[in-house]
């Protein structure tokens, strides 16, 4: 791993030898965790269900880092179909940031590098990706340790619908129509239309608390979409091809989506603010202290939101 992280920051120093170095490790680490597997699975071991599971994830993960360094992507996402399986499940049983930090760094971005290599659609996330690589019939072993851990490990991934999130096939800014091809920015589009739907639908639309639900909504948006952005750089992808195209133009549109509902709240507050509560004043009586002081705190207040308006 370490000479494979070299390779990424000086890709010069990527040569054939050093190539053929890498896969020849990762082909040993698969023999020994293999063989470490074997031993774990004897009843003298004493290991746990969860213990198995690890170790399978260690031999699977080295295999789809192996068939990667090869280039064969298909036996790259079997092999990481399964690790990432496991590891999810791990990580929800037993809380672990160590599997979680396995997904993130290595398991999740193999993954979808490996799909952009065989074309796979856009539209399947990385849990649709396992579900059809993950051959169940040639690790049976694995697959009811699994379902020992979560029952419905499998059966869940297979009943997850969003029909909703498919309507939300493309935006369109000042003439120019991207299509939306990534399920996650689909999905988080359609959540922050609805979040607005609902808002729009209420009939005291002054109250700033109003506005939360839909700034987080399209908050969701642009953290999807800039999470597309990175790992299709993170693959490669040219600025010039048509799919970054699109999701540049989707990174515009969220953007002022969130803009415009953050300037919206915030001349909300401004209102609120003028309009609020005055405290009578008896006749001939001048304003206390107290009172030009609550004054100049409402004035003080109008006048950073005035400031976050310009500065967004």
């Amino acid at each position: 791993m370490h000479l494979k992280s070299l390779m990424s920051e000086d890709p010069a120093s990527a040569t054939g030898s050093i190539r053929s170095q890498v896969v020849s490790r990762f082909h040993k680490a698969q023999k020994y965790a293999f063989e470490l597997y074997t031993l774990l699975e004897s009843p003298e071991s004493n290991a746990t269900s969860n213990d198995l599971l690890e170790a399978a994830a260690y031999v699977f993960s080295f295999r789809g880092l192996e068939a990667f360094e090869k280039k064969h992507w298909e036996e790259a996402l079997r092999a990481f179909a399964v690790s990432r399986t496991i590891y999810s499940v791990l990580s929800t049983n037993t809380k672990n940031e160590v599997y979680q930090e396995q997904l993130v760094g290595t398991v999740d971005p193999s993954i979808r590098y490996s799909a952009y290599q065989l074309q796979l659609p856009r539209s399947m996330d990385i849990v649709a990706i396992s579900r059809q690589y993950f051959l169940r019939e040639d690790s049976p072993r694995i697959v009811e340790a699994i379902e020992k851990l979560d029952s419905q490990a499998f059966t869940e991934q297979m009943d997850v619908d969003v029909p909703e999130a498919g309507s939300v096939t493309s935006v369109t800014w000042r003439g120019r129509t991207a299509s939306v091809e990534e399920a996650n920015i689909s999905i988080a589009l359609y959540e922050a239309h609805t979040a607005e739907a609902a808002y729009n639908s209420q009939e005291q639309q002054g109250s700033t608390d109003a506005f939360d639900a839909v700034l987080l909504a399209w908050q969701d948006a642009v953290d999807a979409t800039r999470k597309a952005i990175d790992e299709r750089k993170a693959e490669g992808m040219s600025t010039t091809e048509q799919k970054m195209q699109n999701l540049h133009l989707i990174w515009t549109v969220v953007n002022y989506s969130m803009i415009c509902w953050r300037v919206g709240r915030n001349r909300v507050m401004i209102s609120n603010i003028m309009s609020g509560p005055k405290k009578p004043k008896k006749d001939g009586q001048a304003p206390s202290e107290e009172v030009s002081g609550k004054k100049l705190g409402h004035l003080k207040e109008e006048i950073a939101l005035y400031d976050a308006i310009l500065q967004v």
